[in-house]
């Protein structure tokens, strides 16, 4: 059972190759511009409710490069529907309509508006935390974001998680299945038919072959073995040490928008070199105790959530944690990853300085963005005071 539990203890990941996106902090200026008189109003068209919202054309500027053309609509559900304001979520596809054309190497990049953060360092230092715990991870930024030569805010830019990114983390050639748990993804099992599981999770690559197969024997094993024999059957199905870290860091930094709690926001891709699930976390603007479970928790409940937490939910279990922490090695693996985060990137001295250390190289944008969700002052007051309010 040991040696099956700790296979696979080495990162999840290789290693990307640099990005002048993502090499260093800093606030890069991107310039979109619309040519259309009615932009706004085509972006909205475009967006609410359409399960496949359409790209919007407009010209790209950064630094030295320019592109005529790519694509641009809005994204997020909370961050989108929550804030009244302009300062809207962003998704840019740089090759929607000129095939084969990439910032370099990257076709795909978000930009967050911050939902809810009056600090602006939540989520990118909740991703550090994830790459510090070895789990394959996005990699972050900031944007001081202009639309038609009018500064639109500061924003978080984060890498996609695509066919790009598989490649650079689990290898050339690979083109497994990607899947993204949607809200309510618990991995529960709910039977062999493959069409049960449409509902809760997204099939992200290979579409159009639509084989579900292997997350149903996923399901199946995680759910169904018994408890002396899971390690054996886990060992071939998934990289348990990434799922056990992806919990860790939920359940360490609050972030009950992920799968502990509303249960969405992952990712699971079935890497073709050994037919087993590899897990990431994704969408972390709400950690550190943002979101309260619809007001199902107090903000010192939040402060002081155990290390074991669940989504109180009725009807829903949370097997890929519950049934992992049974098996006694897991549960030791699963606290030594909060263990060693909270000696190392999440101690407090040194998760705060860092996080200071951002706001240091944001404060000007911040001051500068008017279409932000909070005052100038809570942006100031936000390492220290409770804030729960949009401005």
């Amino acid at each position: 059972m040991l040696s099956a539990a700790l296979t696979g203890l080495a990162r999840a990941a290789l290693e990307p190759p640099t990005h002048p996106c993502f090499d260093g902090d800093a606030v890069h200026e991107f310039h979109l511009t619309f040519h259309q008189p009615d932009w706004w109003d085509q972006l909205v068209e475009n967006f609410e409710g359409q399960d496949d919202p359409i790209y919007l054309e407009a010209a790209f500027d950064w630094e030295e490069m320019h592109l005529d053309t790519i694509g641009v609509r809005f994204k997020g559900i909370h961050s989108y529907y929550g804030y009244p304001g302009v300062k809207k979520s962003f998704k840019l596809d740089i090759d929607e309509f000129v095939e084969g054309q990439e910032i370099y190497d990257l076709d795909k990049l978000n930009l967050n508006n911050g939902f809810m953060d009056p600090s602006f360092v939540r989520e990118k230092c909740c991703y550090e935390l994830c790459k510090a715990a070895g789990l394959p991870t996005e990699r972050t930024n900031y944007v001081a974001l202009y639309i038609n030569d009018t500064y639109w805010g500061l924003y978080t830019l984060v890498e996609q998680l695509d066919q790009e990114f598989i490649e650079s983390r689990f290898g050339p050639g690979e083109e497994g299945n990607l899947w993204k748990g949607e809200p309510h993804a618990t991995l529960e099992y709910f039977g062999s038919g493959e069409w049960l599981y449409y509902d809760f999770y997204e099939l992200k690559t290979n579409e159009e072959e639509n084989d579900w197969s292997a997350l149903v024997e996923l399901v199946d094993g995680l759910n169904n073995t018994p408890l002396a024999g899971l390690p054996d059957t886990l060992h071939g199905l998934m990289d348990v040490n990434s799922a056990l870290a992806l919990i860790a860091v939920d359940n360490l930094t609050v972030n009950l928008d992920g799968y502990v709690g509303r249960c969405g926001n992952y990712y699971f891709y079935h890497r073709d070199r050994d037919s087993r699930f590899v897990f990431a976390n994704w969408d972390l603007n709400e950690s550190w105790g943002v979101f309260d479970m619809w007001g199902m928790l107090s903000i010192e409940q939040l402060k002081h959530l155990d290390p074991f937490w669940v989504s109180p939910l009725p009807g829903e279990n949370r097997p890929l944690a519950q049934r992992l922490w049974e098996v006694e090695v897991y549960r030791d693996i699963y606290l030594g990853h909060m263990q060693r985060l909270m000696a190392g990137d999440a101690l407090p001295d040194t998760l705060i300085a860092r996080m200071e250390e951002l706001r240091d190289l944001i404060r000007p944008s911040v001051y500068a963005d008017t279409n932000k969700m909070f005052t100038n002052q809570e942006f100031e007051e936000a390492m220290s005071t409770d804030i729960v309010n949009i401005q």
